[in-house]
């Protein structure tokens, strides 16, 4: 019983996150390893797209932006809402 218990805790942790095209595919694939949901932009054909798109298709599956980029959506509308996550070098 307590393993099922511990699955399913684990299960309601996963993160979707959505990696911007700076930063390498296999940032995306060793999150999945880790049990997270994640994608690149060139896996889901985004690299050729705006900022505002990534933003609106994060924003509407619940996706965790992580970007490179230090100002990624800060000229964006506020009523959009999504999460971004900065990495530095």
């Amino acid at each position: 019983m307590r393993i099922a218990a511990d699955r399913s805790r684990r299960a309601d942790k996963r993160v979707k996150f959505l990696v911007d095209n700076q930063l390498p595919e296999a940032l995306g694939r060793f999150l999945n390893a880790r049990g997270h949901e994640a994608g690149h932009v060139l896996d889901l054909s985004m690299e050729e797209v705006s900022v505002l798109e990534i933003w609106n298709y994060a924003a509407s599956g619940n996706w965790i932006v992580v970007s490179k980029d230090q100002d990624f959506g800060t000229n964006l509308p506020k009523y959009l809402e999504a999460t971004v996550v900065t990495a530095r070098a």
